[in-house]
């Protein structure tokens, strides 16, 4: 009985002292843990804890009076801190342009299949960007101009648990938060505040030095902090935080821009698209891609009207999206238009008269090729070989040949032809020809 009561009171005893290390603290960062049937505190915490000899500390977290009496489905705080950690590393899913590694104060290119660690960081330069990839599928979309540092990322191998936080130092992010298991911690810090969410869309901009922050959350919800106050900011909403000062009261994000009277297929390889201005909006964001997620976007424009330029584009499936920006400088939701640049309609080839042929007949019948890609065909003739001299200028002919309805003088003519495509996009004339008309009674 003597020796039953000892053991009790060195438990006690030892357990007293494992509790008496750790400070009294509210764990705000918890990973939730399921009892299995045939689960021990001990063997929890070897499979899944920093050290076995954590289990007391579970058993008091959890008010447990008996050790080795768990119930299946009971539910287990565990404070994230407890949790075995592990490096994880973060890939590079996509990068276009200048891009440099920053790592143990040197600036290297950043290659394509390149790893990254906690400690390393990211410089894009003008008209470029980079996608990278964490190991619970979130990703970061760093626009050109921008800097950050990967300041931790972990991943727990049993519990699936991971943590990630990123400084940006300078510049614009998009963030593709991928859900997180209970306990995860996904953070974006600037010196102005801090962002901290569970699973989300939203972008994070840094200016002056990272002294301003601005949050648009476009999906679920972020927690904004900065001078001892936190805001939740939900989905349509932006706060703007700068260094000592608390993050203001949310606002409204600007509405998706209205893309739907753009054209969906065109044979020119550059193209110029206008849209309705949006209201409460005074500039926009314009980007495009070849790939939905646009991880590696090919353009970045900022705009001081709804209209956006794109040039020297080959054929090809397009992605476009452009949002609106406000007077706070927070930019809106997306709106998304695909098209198609078709190739360019052929060049027909002429056919009759043939080059330098002497005609008699004052209305001579005039033929050409059937071109690909084309809907109709534009006729000139002139008498100079510069086409400066106009004397039948016919677009819009849907055969392949043209006879006058009135005589023509005598003389020389030079001709050519070229093909339209069903959007208006034109190939090069075809080399000039020259006949010439003689009447046979001269």
């Amino acid at each position: 009985m003597l020796q039953s009561k000892t053991k009790a009171t060195y438990r006690s005893a030892l357990l007293a002292l494992i509790l008496s290390l750790t400070t009294a603290q509210t764990w705000a960062e918890e990973w939730a843990y399921t009892v299995r049937p045939g689960d021990t505190l001990s063997g929890i915490s070897h499979e899944y804890l920093i050290s076995v000899d954590y289990w007391p500390k579970v058993m008091q977290l959890n008010d447990i009076e008996e050790a080795r009496n768990l119930s299946p489905g009971t539910r287990l705080r565990i404070p994230l801190e407890w949790l075995k950690q592990h490096s994880a590393i973060v890939k590079v899913i996509a990068k276009r342009g200048d891009v440099s590694l920053i790592s143990a104060g040197s600036s290297l290119a950043l290659a394509a299949n390149t790893s990254l660690q906690a400690g390393q960081g990211i410089r894009t330069g003008k008209n470029s960007s980079i996608t990278i990839e964490f190991a619970d599928g979130s990703r970061i979309l760093v626009l050109p101009d921008s800097e950050i540092l990967i300041e931790g990322t972990t991943k727990n191998a049993d519990s699936g648990v991971a943590t990630l936080s990123v400084q940006v130092l300078k510049g614009y992010i998009e963030n593709d938060v991928a859900a997180q298991k209970p306990g995860g911690r996904y953070r974006i810090t600037t010196p102005a505040a801090v962002a901290a969410v569970r699973g989300t869309k939203f972008r994070v901009n840094a200016d002056d030095g990272g002294d301003v922050m601005r949050n648009e959350v476009l999906q679920g919800k972020v927690e904004v902090s900065g001078s001892g106050v936190s805001r939740d900011v939900g989905a349509g909403f932006a706060t703007l935080a700068k260094t000592g000062e608390p993050p203001s009261i949310p606002t409204l994000l600007p509405i998706a821009p209205d893309l739907s009277g753009l054209s969906r297929l065109t044979a020119k390889t550059d193209i110029t698209f206008s849209w309705p201005a949006s209201p409460s909006v005074v500039s926009y964001r314009a980007q495009l891609s070849q790939d939905t997620s646009f991880n590696a976007p090919l353009f970045n424009r900022l705009l001081q009207s709804p209209q956006v330029t794109w040039q020297g584009l080959s054929p090809g499936n397009y992605f476009m999206r452009a949002r609106g920006i406000d007077d706070m400088g927070f930019e809106g939701f997306n709106a998304t238009h695909a098209f198609v640049i078709i190739e360019p309609p052929q060049t027909p080839n002429a056919y009759t008269p043939k080059d330098e042929a002497i005609l008699t007949n004052p209305r001579p019948f005039i033929a050409w090729s059937q071109a690909q890609g084309s809907n109709s065909y534009h006729l000139q003739l002139a008498n100079d070989e510069n086409f400066k001299q106009i004397v039948l200028d016919i677009p819009k002919i849907v055969n392949t040949n043209h006879k006058p309805i009135e005589d023509l003088p005598d003389g020389d003519y030079f001709w050519h032809v070229q093909s339209v495509s069903s959007d208006g996009s034109k190939s090069s004339f075809s080399p000039s020809r020259i006949f010439t008309i003689r009447n046979q009674s001269q």
